[in-house]
């Protein structure tokens, strides 16, 4: 049995080329839309986070990572 994605591109190679745009064109905005909720998960965690790293624990770590790879230039801020 074929792949959905073999079965695609037979498809693709039987239509005219004018079909093909608009299968372009719903297969990019597919992916625009996976990129979009990738993003918004990274931001959705990123924001779960900052509750472990706005607290002594937090910014004790981030003052030892710090002096570990030598980074004069990291400004750590505290909300305390």
């Amino acid at each position: 049995m074929n792949t959905a994605k073999e079965r695609l591109l037979k498809i693709i190679d039987e239509i005219p080329e004018q079909e093909v745009d608009k299968i372009l064109d719903f297969a990019e905005y597919l992916k625009v839309k996976r990129e979009k909720s990738l993003s918004e998960d990274l931001t959705k965690a990123s924001e779960s986070s900052i509750d472990f790293w706005d607290n002594n624990i937090g910014l004790d770590l981030l003052q030892q990572l710090k002096a570990i790879i030598n980074i004069d230039e990291l400004t750590i801020h505290s909300n305390s």
